[in-house]
């Protein structure tokens, strides 16, 4: 669909600022080379995964979509975060439309470590729509660090502009407990998580050196992908399910970062040496699989029915699966130490 998302992001010094199509943005994946994310049973895990989690997660869209309006208001500027953000701001910005008759501008922007959100991109943002009233959109929350980054990138932003920003995440899945604007607090399949950068054909890298003053992050449009691309299908299909459904608030919760004590749990029963070896939730667990080859994935034995893909992509690569009941994610990868 014509003007699902704007990128904010820079190609070789050219701005793409104006998108007709939607694809998501992400890192170059470090596996890219294996084809099987391309093979017909993986792409049959995929489909599978869309009509396991379909109408549950129209539904959870339009719940948010409802708290969103409720909090920020009709002139509200959605601005997802790369790459698990797109999707989500995509499917948002079009339930709104369906829901609300409202046809709400939605950008996407790098949000990384190193440098936090990307300022530039802010800039032009709140230059364009005179408003600060942001929503920032991901898929989900592992460990609680991104919505950490996103308060700190604001907070910096106000210093240096003076503009104050909200930096509450809006999400989908919160199983870490760190934002109060979710959909639910279970650790979800949010489809969409099966596929990488290898996938949608927009990799984005950290600008070392930029081009100019006022550069956004770069990325890379790989053209040949396009035939493959699987975000527009996606979005499509979960668009379908919006007529059957009516929004619902799930009520205010604060955000309590329990990941934090379930981490340091298991990082101590397994003798990880270093926190961030541990990716926790159904999302984190799938870009780890796809990226990194983890030393061993731990399923909570209640929790498998959304995860075939972890299934899929564990056996093929030969990682060892185990049976952990005493966390509240649904999975986590434990990547190899470097």
């Amino acid at each position: 669909m014509e003007n699902d998302c704007v990128f904010m992001v820079n190609d070789g010094g050219e701005f793409l600022q104006e998108s007709n199509r939607f694809g998501e943005t992400g890192e170059v994946s470090k596996d890219e080379g294996k084809n099987f994310i391309h093979s017909r049973d993986y792409k049959n895990v995929f489909y599978k995964s869309i009509q396991k989690t379909a109408l549950s997660l129209a539904q959870y869209v339009a719940n948010l979509s409802q708290l969103i309006l409720e909090q920020k208001g009709k002139d509200v500027v959605l601005v997802s975060l790369a790459t698990a953000g797109t999707p989500i701001g995509v499917l948002i910005k079009r339930y709104f439309l369906h829901g609300f008759g409202l046809n709400v501008p939605h950008y996407t922007i790098s949000c990384n470590r190193e440098k936090g959100l990307d300022e530039n991109a802010l800039v032009y943002i709140l230059k364009k729509h005179q408003t600060n009233r942001l929503q920032f959109l991901d898929g989900w929350t592992g460990t609680g660090t991104t919505q950490q980054i996103v308060k700190q990138s604001v907070r910096k932003f106000q210093l240096k502009y003076d503009v104050l920003l909200d930096g509450e995440l809006s999400v989908i899945s919160d199983p870490s407990h760190s934002t109060f604007r979710f959909a639910t607090r279970d650790d979800f399949l949010v489809p969409s998580a099966c596929f990488d950068a290898t996938i949608t054909g927009l990799s984005t890298v950290l600008n070392k050196t930029p081009l100019h003053e006022h550069d956004y992050v770069r990325a890379t449009y790989h053209k040949e992908w396009e035939p493959i691309d699987m975000t527009n299908s996606f979005v499509n299909e979960i668009t379908k399910y919006f007529r059957y459904i009516t929004p619902s608030i799930t009520p205010k919760e604060e955000g309590h970062f329990i990941a934090k004590r379930e981490l340091q749990k298991i990082q101590k029963h397994y003798g990880v040496k270093e926190g961030n070896q541990i990716k926790p939730g159904i999302g984190e667990t799938i870009k780890t699989l796809l990226r990194n080859i983890p030393s061993r994935i731990l399923i909570h034995p209640k929790e498998s029915y959304y995860l075939d893909p972890v299934f899929f992509i564990a056996k093929l690569k030969g990682i060892p699966i185990e049976m952990y009941p005493h966390m509240y994610y649904a999975c986590l990868a434990i990547d190899k130490e470097v």
